[in-house]
């Protein structure tokens, strides 16, 4: 029996061999066996035996081969070492290794494109379970020539004990039996560019062998012309990156088709009216409820469909979104769906170019009056290797600027800081014919007829991205489908959680810290710790900017490092709420800034931090960032800052006596319920306890609401979202007094009290089965304990 052709000793030696294109051989001549060897002589030893032994063993008198192509097959398959030094030599990183190998290749792959095709099942196998990597419906394409047979008999016995079978239905493989130095192998080669996918389950034979079903494929987008290879790998690589990361464990990714739900996209004018309602909210209801407009139920476009409102010709997009919004994920995913054959088709390329790798590190100064080129952004960006002299020359052959679909993401990223040289180069991006450009909001000076916007998830969005989510984890996580709706009851009820989770990163965070059970195990999921640990994240992001390794930062450095930012945002928001307004004017900012002392030169990215958008006013253009009107992503936001900003005055009353009169006075006022909450939940987790004590007796001390209601539904509130209770003064005669309180006006004749207070204690579940230990039988049966 021959040298194993048929198994590789690991899964990375598959994909090694099959990471890239085969290059360069096809413009080599024809040459004779003996010629085709020559420069192998110093690599293998005895190769002219062997070609002696297959041009006197093979089938001589071939219709369909030469006697020389027909030798080249036999040499292939013959029990020696030269199947395994081409093998290792495919699978080298240095792709000049193979140039010794291209007439032998030229004359191999001529006789095998000279035999018929065959539609047949096949195998081949690797050494352990590797069957986790064909889990998914995804395309792999095996660029190498991999050698299978008609017959499991031949495959199985070079497994052993342990490993995976590929059964491969295959429609284009060439069967070598008649040509090969062991007939009874009945070996079908694969050829180079064969695409396979998963098509069943995996099958598990008591943990020791498994069965992996794939599927020869071809895409819809094939075309019929000269096959182009680069564009084709250009597609494989598109495939391999269609994945995504955890934010929260980068070491975790799942394929992008299960984790990618399509994003909301609004036209930029529909988004406007919106945002103008917001700005003239006349009040608090109406803000909320414009809030839910931009952010709940509304009308989206297809990804697909993304080019129908071009008039003409060309087309051209420009997709806004903020920071965290998944404007990155959307590029990676379009590129995925164009290298499935999913989405046009009719572009022979797509370039995935993120715009902030155009720096002079990438693309140093060239000499003058040279600039770089779109091709030369190609052959940088979109290739991992350098391209061979012949790889070169297909690509300028094949490349069409003007039928590349090109992908631009992040403009918002290199406009202010391109490099002088490249300047030209960024003009012939924005001057292709057609192209989608992400940005976020600010720094836009570009006139599009067509701009869209991703908002983020849509309501239905959420309920199928917490399932998901929690599916992928399954396996590491007991009970992850009672925790996916046990969570998703906790959004629904949490209006402020529910707004948020509309951007996909919160959502995410919500998700991951759901699923950690030592967070839920060690502290209640209330809202402020939610946000706190949003907040550090995006803080995180934030210093990682500047390509900053930031990982081992504790919490406490993160703050530190963001000390200024984060003033300048509890600044803001606590003026905007104490002016009454959500829509932030330029004086707004102007003013916090310079209380906090806070330069936007040392500081250019503090309006980006993924907080806050920008819109001009009707009529307005400018590009000056602190001359535009800002909101909160959502008004949550702006609460919890709020919240932070008097926190401050908590740990020093003494200097912060118009902070302190703000809480006295705004405590029973609706529209800051959620800041108290916040500040009741930020206090709690204050290094001093002063904070906690000097808030509870804010609360507790005149002025008083003389119903009492109020009073009750801000305590309920406040208790709910203090991590540690047993440190609230009085907390037990809180309890008491809430119980009796609640009592007394059930017995009552007066349905409007009770129903608030339904409504308060539906809202505090961790409070509920606390006050039952205080109250009588009417009160448990009211539906205050449900």
């Amino acid at each position: 029996m021959s040298e194993n052709r048929f198994v590789n000793h690991t899964i990375f030696e598959l994909q090694e061999a099959n990471r890239s294109p085969i290059f360069g051989y096809e413009d080599s001549s024809i040459l004779t066996l003996e010629e085709a060897v020559e420069k192998l002589i110093p690599l293998i030893p005895r190769v002219i035996n062997y070609v002696m032994t297959a041009k006197n063993e093979c089938d001589q008198h071939a219709d369909l081969l030469t006697w020389d192509e027909s030798a080249a097959i036999y040499l292939y398959s013959m029990p020696s070492s030269f199947y395994s030094s081409l093998n290792n030599t495919l699978r080298a990183e240095d792709r000049h290794a193979l140039k010794p190998w291209f007439a032998y290749l030229k004359l191999i792959m001529t006789a095998l494109k000279k035999l018929p095709s065959i539609k047949t099942v096949v195998w081949r196998g690797v050494y352990g379970d590797v069957s986790s990597v064909f889990a998914n419906s995804n395309i792999d394409i095996w660029w190498s020539v991999n050698s299978t047979s008609m017959d499991l008999k031949i495959v199985q016995p070079f497994l052993g004990e342990h490993g995976t079978l590929f059964t491969i239905e295959a429609i284009d493989g060439k069967d070598i039996s008649q040509f090969s130095a062991n007939p009874e192998e009945r070996e079908v080669i694969l050829m180079p560019g064969t695409r396979v996918r998963a098509k069943t389950e995996v099958l598990n034979f008591n943990d020791r062998l498994f069965v992996v079903h794939l599927d020869e494929v071809t895409l819809r987008s094939e075309s019929q012309s000269e096959p182009n290879h680069l564009f084709q790998w250009i597609k494989q690589e598109y495939y391999r990156n269609g994945y995504i990361e955890r934010l929260m464990n980068p070491a975790k990714f799942y394929p992008i088709e299960d984790s990618y739900i399509n994003l909301a996209i609004v036209e930029t004018k529909q988004q406007q009216q919106k945002e103008k309602q917001l700005r003239d909210a006349p009040n608090n209801d109406a803000i909320m409820g414009s809030f839910e407009e931009i952010y709940g139920s509304k009308t989206t476009i297809d990804v697909k469909n993304i080019f129908e409102t071009c008039k003409n010709q060309e087309k051209k997009v420009l997709v806004f979104g903020r920071a965290g919004i998944g404007k990155s994920t959307f590029c990676r995913y379009i590129a995925y769906q164009w290298a499935m054959g999913s989405y046009w088709t009719q572009y022979e390329l797509l370039a995935l170019i993120p715009l902030r790798r155009l720096t002079t590190d990438r693309y140093p100064p060239l000499p003058s009056g040279q600039n770089y080129s779109l091709l030369d952004l190609v052959k940088k960006e979109i290739f991992s290797y350098d391209l061979s002299e012949s790889e070169d020359k297909l690509l300028k052959k094949h490349f069409d600027a003007n039928k590349t679909l090109w992908i631009l993401d992040g403009y918002d990223e290199i406009i202010q800081n391109i490099p002088s040289h490249l300047e030209c180069l960024f003009e012939q991006l924005l001057k292709t014919p057609h192209h989608i450009l992400t940005s976020r909001p600010y720094q836009n000076v570009l006139a599009y007829h067509v701009q869209m916007e991703i908002t983020g998830f849509t309501d239905e969005n959420i309920e199928q991205y917490v399932q998901q989510f929690f599916i992928q984890i399954k396996d590491e996580l007991d009970n992850s489908l009672n925790k996916s709706q046990e969570l998703f009851r906790f959004l629904q009820t949490n209006q402020s959680i529910w707004g948020v989770a509309h951007i996909p990163v919160n959502l995410e965070l919500i998700c991951s810290l759901w699923s950690n059970e030592d967070f839920i195990e060690t502290k209640e999921l209330t809202i402020t710790s939610l946000y706190t640990v949003m907040i550090e994240w995006l803080c995180r992001r934030y210093l990682s900017m500047p390509n900053k390794k930031i990982q081992n930062l504790s919490k406490d450095d993160v703050n530190q490092r963001c000390e200024k930012e984060l003033a300048f945002l509890e600044n803001l928001a606590f003026n905007g709420m104490k002016s009454n307004t959500i829509i932030l004017r330029p004086n707004l900012l102007k003013k916090a800034l310079n209380e906090e002392k806070v330069s936007i030169q040392d500081h250019p990215h503090i309006l980006n931090m993924g907080v806050l958008k920008s819109f001009n006013k009707q009529g307005i253009h400018t590009q000056i960032e602190t001359d535009k009107d800002h909101y909160f992503v959502h008004l949550s936001f702006q609460e919890y800052f709020t919240a932070r900003y008097l926190i401050k005055a908590l740990k020093d009353s003494s200097t912060h006596q118009e902070e302190i009169k703000f809480i006295q006075r705004e405590k029973y006022n609706q529209r800051y319920a959620l800041v108290f909450a916040f500040l009741s939940g930020l206090s709690s987790q204050a290094d001093s306890n002063i904070c906690l004590t000097t808030f509870w007796e804010l609360i507790l001390t005149p002025p008083m609401d003389l119903i009492g209601i109020r009073h009750m539904q801000l305590i309920i509130s406040c208790i709910e979202e203090t991590s540690c209770q047993s440190t609230i003064p009085q907390y037990t005669a809180l309890l008491e007094w809430i119980a009796k309180y609640i009592e007394y006006n059930l017995s009552s004749e007066n349905n409007i009290i009770p129903e608030h207070l339904v409504q308060s204690l539906r809202r505090a579940p961790s409070k509920r089965s606390a006050l039952s230990h205080f109250s009588n039988e009417q009160f448990r049966s009211s539906g205050c304990t449900e």
